[in-house]
């Protein structure tokens, strides 16, 4: 299939979640999805995926690319230039050429398109999901999450509304270490949510898709892959009712 059929399928896809023009998106991903319509190599797949991205959401809109590294909480240090993501091909491919644009997180650190206010891209984050940390910007811009060829239990907002509402099955873990960002090294520590030990604390896909209503919360198919869309305002609230009956609703 061509380059423009498979900007007809993204379109129409986008558009049955409920996706518009001048929207705030973050989107996790799989690639895979691409290959069904586009056997070009993946690379071309991702600069399609990324271009075509920018145009739907227009100039007024920002999106939103995890590129989370998990190393500093084992090796105490983290080079945010050479940190590869480890959440995917398609967010390797976008830090080669726009890195700068990274946010400056030792852990979950996003790639931003797009013009912000209201958020300080200068200062290092220094807790994974607290005040100042991507994951409250989003509640309060009204971000929609997408998941594009890949399960809901990838949405990591879902941490934040677990450090939130003081899930019991997680505590907060300080982590030392050494922050590199061009030629500064910086010494932070760094607050984490961590799961307790005792628990498989692993998010289930079948409790998060219970969730699901077609309007707040979409999920429609794309070729043998399935996508869904959410707002951060209407997951919060629907995972709060569920944590309020189930304090381990997620979980199990």
């Amino acid at each position: 299939m061509s380059q423009k059929n498979l900007n007809k399928k993204l379109k129409h896809l986008f558009k049955s979640l409920g996706i518009k023009k001048n929207d705030k998106i973050i989107i996790h991903s799989n690639i895979a999805g691409l290959s069904q319509y586009y056997k070009g190599s993946k690379n071309t797949s991702c600069n399609i995926f990324i271009s075509f991205l920018k145009k739907y959401i227009g100039k007024k809109g920002i999106i939103i690319i995890p590129t989370y590294n998990y190393q500093f909480t084992k090796h105490k240090r983290l080079d945010l230039k050479k940190a590869k993501s480890e959440v995917g091909f398609f967010s390797n491919y976008l830090l080669i050429k726009n890195w700068k644009k990274r946010t400056l997180d030792p852990v979950f650190s996003h790639i931003i398109f797009g013009k912000i206010m209201n958020f300080n891209l200068k200062n290092i984050n220094t807790e994974a999901f607290g005040k100042d940390s991507a994951f409250n910007f989003f509640t309060k811009e009204k971000f929609k999450i997408i998941c594009f060829c890949c399960s809901t239990d990838r949405i990591t907002f879902l941490h934040y509304i677990e450090y939130l509402l003081k899930a019991p099955y997680r505590y907060i873990k300080n982590f030392n270490g050494i922050f590199v960002n061009h030629n500064s090294k910086i010494k932070i520590n760094y607050k984490y949510n961590v799961g307790k030990k005792n628990y498989d604390y692993s998010l289930k896909e079948e409790k998060i898709n219970k969730l699901i209503d077609q309007k707040n919360f979409i999920k429609k198919h794309f070729g043998r892959f399935e996508c869904y869309s959410v707002s951060c305002i209407y997951l919060y609230n629907a995972v709060k009712r569920k944590l309020k009956i189930n304090k381990n609703f997620l979980i199990v």
